[in-house]
């Protein structure tokens, strides 16, 4: 019943697929919101170029090579070249079914100097699918094998071909000894075919690989199978490449910290392996996982949430750029088309950097790998797209108060590319700090960052412009001074006797003479001042019972008591026996 289960929802997977295709050939998505592409290479028309591209793309002295798994003048899906330069399109092969040829190619094409091999999922002698051999100018076209369909071969293979040496690796999904599908070998001329293992399915083998292909390390071969293993929700084995010592490295179980049905291939970087499920996870959308090869460590290193943010049922593989594993889901994203995200091999960093939109400027469900040449990304959509992304980073530029950084923001820039910025303090205020990734460089007017390779921060702050006894410029700016600052600091403008400076901490106006600290009211029993208070200005009561001695207190509980803007009352509770004084402070926070 498990297997109905998960076999009902890759139909409906498919389905949805299929859906998505008819929008895009219909343009009923015309008004639907679109991202930006960095260059939409080239845009299947449905006809004779094909249909539906699915895989990774090869590439090879400034070509693509792809596969479309339909369409075609036959309607059998093609084999194409389209150029990194100007996006032309060129048709090397058109399968036409029968038992010379393929029918519906799947999975990705294989690359060896001047060779491409792959595998179709029908056509071939016995209609159960090929692998094929054709060199890039689109001549050669040969069929190396037929799958049978029997106990001693596989059928219907979906997923890519692995080189090693002379020797070809794949999977099939169905046939064998258990219908299961096997792991095969054969020779680069079609000769010395091999079936090294058939899937038995149960809990100590795996069963039906899907889109799945093999990673090769040393004599080692390493995948993944869609079902089988102790919950039946998938598994990663591993086999060498004489069939021996096949093993269960990880049986998938579902739930927060694991997946669940697997499809297509591992990841190979240093002696750990990564890859993803299409359910699975905190949100049972799949996840991002590593696990070391000889099993141990299984780490889940992001759980897929869906959403505008996020992605969600990934299909196919990760590509490894250095210390980043960068991949694509079918959906998700800002317009729910599909996305392109990042994550550190150690599940930091996890980033959506592309949200695909459909429409004339964009694709739909992305169907394959990233193909990575320097800073630029190439893929295909299933809605029919062959497109590049231009690898970017992000850098958060922010300014404190009184200033301004440009430019600013979330910055998306082109990985490799020098920005800069600058940074512009308010009138009468200065730069005081400006930060790179948290470290100082400096009060600078201008920062240069060369060659982004990473995200990063940007961060300025600010400080008013002094006259020499600390009153700010602004300040006594916007009371008419504009030049000689420290002499309108000392002045006396309004003849109440208190400086501009005074002023300033006191909070008052030093143009008008009806404007300075003055005590309103007294009382007593218990003793208290009345006051007109200012706003961000902190008063405190202070007494003394012998003037003669000079002895000035601050009042417990009146002290540091905030301005109001209007009316603040200060009371001694707790005053002495006989004759006290008390005297008012101002000062600034």
């Amino acid at each position: 019943m498990k297997k109905n289960q998960s076999l009902s929802k890759m139909k409906c997977w498919l389905i949805q697929h299929l859906k998505a295709a008819l929008l895009v050939t219909l343009g009923l998505s015309a008004n639907l919101a679109m991202a930006e592409v960095n260059n939409l290479l080239y845009t299947f028309t449905g006809g004779s170029d094909g249909s539906q591209p699915v895989g990774t793309l090869a590439l090879a002295d400034g070509n693509l090579y792809g596969m479309a798994s339909s369409g075609g003048s036959k309607g059998f899906g093609t084999v194409f070249k389209v150029s990194t330069a100007d996006g032309s399109f060129n048709l090397l092969h058109t399968f036409t079914n029968g038992p010379a040829d393929g029918n519906a190619p799947s999975g990705s094409l294989t690359l060896a100097g001047t060779a491409l091999y792959g595998v179709t999922s029908g056509g071939g002698n016995s209609g159960w699918g090929a692998v094929f051999r054709m060199f890039t100018n689109g001549t050669g076209y040969t069929n190396l094998h037929s799958f049978a369909n029997v106990t001693t071969d596989g059928r219907s293979p979906y997923g890519s071909l692995t080189l090693g040496g002379a020797t070809l690796y794949g999977m099939t999904t169905y046939a064998g000894s258990y219908n299961n599908g096997v792991i095969f070998k054969l020779n680069t001329d079609g000769t010395g075919y091999t079936v090294l293992h058939h899937f038995a399915g149960g809990t100590t083998d795996g069963s039906r690989p899907f889109y799945g292909g093999l990673v090769l390390s040393g004599s080692t071969l390493y995948g993944m199978t869609e079902f089988g293993g102790v919950n039946g929700k998938g598994t990663v084995f591993k086999i060498d490449i004489n069939g021996n010592n096949f093993g269960l490295l990880h049986s998938f179980g579902g739930g927060t910290n694991d997946g669940t049905m697997p499809y297509e291939s591992l990841t190979l970087a240093d002696s750990a392996l990564y890859g993803m499920t299409c359910y699975g996870g905190a949100n049972d959308l799949g996840v991002v996982f590593r696990i070391n090869l000889n099993g141990t460590g299984y780490t889940n290193l992001h759980s897929f949430a869906g959403g505008t943010t996020d992605g969600r049922l990934p299909v196919r593989s990760l590509t490894l750029a250095g210390s980043t594993l960068y991949g694509m889901t079918p959906y998700g994203g800002k317009y729910g088309y599909g996305t392109a995200f990042k994550v550190n091999t150690n599940g930091t960093s996890f980033n959506l950097w592309h949200s695909f939109g459909s429409g004339p400027t964009d694709g739909s469900s992305p169907q394959g790998d990233f193909t990575i040449a320097g800073t630029v990304f190439y893929g295909t959509t299933y809605g029919g797209t062959v497109f590049s992304l231009l690898l970017t980073q992000t850098i958060t530029a922010t300014a404190g108060s009184h200033g301004t950084i440009q430019p600013s923001g979330p910055v998306t820039v082109p990985t490799g590319s020098t920005t800069n910025f600058v940074i512009t303090p308010d009138l009468y205020w200065h730069v005081t700090d400006v930060t790179s990734n948290g470290v100082s460089v400096g009060a600078v007017s201008a920062l240069t960052w060369p060659g982004v390779t990473a995200d990063g921060s940007i961060s300025a702050t600010f400080a008013p412009d002094l006259a020499a006894g600390g009153t700010p410029d602004w300040w006594l700016a916007s009371f008419g001074w504009t030049n000689n600052f420290d002499a309108a600091e000392a002045s006396d403008t309004d003849g109440d006797g208190f400086t501009a400076g005074q002023e300033y901490i006191a909070g008052t106006n030093p143009t008008d003479f009806s404007s300075a600290l003055r005590i309103l009211g007294m009382s007593v029993n218990p003793p208290q001042l009345t006051l007109l208070s200012s706003t961000n200005r902190l008063y405190t009561l202070y007494s003394c019972p012998d003037l003669a001695t000079g002895t000035w207190a601050p009042v417990p509980g009146q002290t540091n008591l905030p301005g109001t803007g209007n009316l603040l009352t200060l009371a001694d509770t707790n005053a002495p026996a006989g004759t006290c004084f008390y005297r008012l402070g101002v000062s600034l926070p």
